[in-house]
């Protein structure tokens, strides 16, 4: 009898860890983003120096990404792939980075995230 209760008392202790992360996983956004059509610049500080990008919106989603400016020297991947997968990517946090360039990656995820605040519209 005491042997079934041992056996239970693992169970017991990750149950409020597992209830804890689903609650977190079930947030839901208090509002809906809306991107005004054009082209935003942004800028971010890479592992070089500053990285420049043009970010196009067309009915409202991300249309181009597009790096502009940049110092970086290696790997030279990230600035062609990081692009195309903030295009295919839900959110811009969602994009892969490139593997030996995250700081570079990172780096043209935070300069799109600035000029998407450029784009954002304001719900009245």
């Amino acid at each position: 009898m005491i042997i079934r209760y041992l056996l239970l008392l693992p169970a017991l202790f990750a149950f409020p860890l597992f209830a804890q992360s689903q609650a977190d996983s079930l947030t839901v956004p208090t509002q809906c983003v809306y991107y005004q059509d054009g082209s935003y610049f942004g800028e971010s500080k890479g592992f070089c120096g500053t990285v420049s990008v043009c970010v196009t919106i067309k009915k409202h989603k991300i249309n181009q990404v597009e790096v502009v400016k940049h110092s970086e020297n290696r790997p030279y991947n990230a600035i062609e792939f990081m692009p195309r997968s903030i295009r295919k990517s839900k959110t811009v946090d969602e994009a892969e980075t490139v593997s030996g360039a995250t700081i570079t990656s990172n780096a043209i995820k935070a300069a799109v995230k600035n000029a998407l605040t450029k784009a954002l519209v304001q719900p009245e």
